[in-house]
């Protein structure tokens, strides 16, 4: 699978949205990881209402993500919030993970 956000991408985050409901599977989330960094991943597997309540999150490029498999599963404590829009570099604008529009993955020659 093709990554989702390459590096260099900047991306605006909802922190407000997970204060009222649950991540849903499928997401994009910003988590705070266990060693102060900070991770982007996907939800694979969304809280169930078990106690403690976690997350199951893996990588959209797997040979290259620490994700759960690695890491194990994470609170929900730890999702800072869900990702809703990169705004750079300007090639990438755009909701991460939605398909392009038709024909905007080639650039017409000048003048045509």
């Amino acid at each position: 699978m093709r990554p989702t956000l390459l590096e260099g991408d900047r991306l605006l985050v909802d922190r407000w949205t997970y204060r009222h409901r649950r991540p849903r599977t499928g997401e994009l989330v910003l988590l705070a990881a266990p060693d102060g960094s900070s991770l982007v991943k996907r939800v694979a597997r969304a809280p169930a209402g078990t106690a403690p309540e976690e997350v199951w999150v893996l990588g959209d490029d797997p040979a290259h993500s620490a994700d759960s498999r690695e890491l194990g599963a994470f609170p929900v404590g730890r999702v800072v919030g869900r990702v809703v829009f990169c705004y750079w570099p300007p090639s990438r604008v755009g909701r991460p993970g939605a398909p392009s529009p038709a024909g905007a993955t080639a650039a017409a020659p000048p003048g045509r």
